[in-house]
């Protein structure tokens, strides 16, 4: 599920987010700019198993790895 770092101080987007905070949650965005501002924050919101993911999407994507577009 997609939440923007704006989102995230947001305490109804963050209800949005899964119940169970032991779920691993991986963070990314374009570049990685802001994925450690983002994974502290829900580790501050109790989520247990946050981890980011090197490069942001465009790492992602350069080490191969599908990309899924929302409708």
């Amino acid at each position: 599920r997609h939440a923007p770092l704006s989102a995230l101080d947001n305490a109804a987007a963050v209800k949005a987010l899964p119940t169970n905070k032991a779920l691993p949650l991986l963070v990314t965005g374009a570049r990685g700019v802001n994925l450690n501002r983002a994974a502290g924050m829900l580790r501050q919101a109790g989520y247990q198993s946050v981890r980011t993911v090197m490069g942001g999407t465009e790492g992602w994507r350069a080490a191969g790895l599908p990309v899924e577009r929302s409708a």
